[in-house]
Parts: structure tokens; C-alpha cells; sequence
């Protein structure tokens, strides 16, 4: 999602992000890392993350309705009207809580 157009990703994360998220290690509000990330697009633009080979990892509990899911990506920004680019290699973790779709399933 975050590759895709900047509107498309704030949206994505409007709508699967809580209220409150575990982000970086702090609790933030789904409000301020939406703030963040529309900074984020404005610095850079063009933004691509490519999934490495056999990185994803899964684990979920199925007692307590709960999922980690961590992968390793390659990824480059870049911003033509500041002619600025860079790239790096980042592990993302995301933990979900099936828990609260209850009667219905999650994504």
C-alpha cells in the first residue's frame, strides 16, 4: 500500500489503523502518524517497497484471536523537484488483533 498513490495509502491506513498503535515502539494516535505520513509523501513522492525473496514471516495465536506478521523490504524513495533519492533495506512487523472482528471476518 505505502508504493501506491499518496491519497490511496492515507486512506489505507485511515482505515486499518486503530485509533491508538503500537508505532515504533510508542503508542501514537492513528491522528498524529496520519500527519506523519503526509509529511512523508510531500518529502518524497515516489516511494517503492519490494518484498525480499522468503522473508515474510506469519504467526498468529488462534486463542487469543492474534497475528504477527513480519517482513523484510527493499525500498527507494525519491523526489524529482528536489532531485533527492534513497534507498535502504527496513523490517517491518505489524501485529493484528483478530479479536475485534468479532462475527465477521478480518482482511
Amino acid at each position: 500500500y505505502w508504493s501506491a498513490d499518496g491519497q490511496l495509502a492515507l486512506k489505507f491506513l485511515d482505515e486499518n489503523f486503530d485509533d491508538t498503535v503500537l508505532f515504533y515502539g510508542k503508542q501514537r494516535s492513528k491522528r498524529d502518524i496520519l500527519k506523519e505520513k503526509i509529511s512523508i509523501i510531500k518529502r518524497w513522492p515516489a516511494r517503492a517497497y519490494i518484498e525480499q525473496a522468503d522473508s515474510l514471516k506469519i504467526t498468529c495465536n488462534q486463542v487469543e484471536k492474534k497475528c504477527s506478521v513480519s517482513v523484510i523490504m527493499d525500498w527507494e524513495v525519491s523526489s524529482e523537484p528536489r532531485n533527492k533519492r534513497a534507498a535502504g533495506v527496513s523490517e517491518f512487523t505489524f501485529f493484528l488483533d483478530f479479536s475485534k472482528f468479532q462475527g465477521r471476518s478480518g482482511f
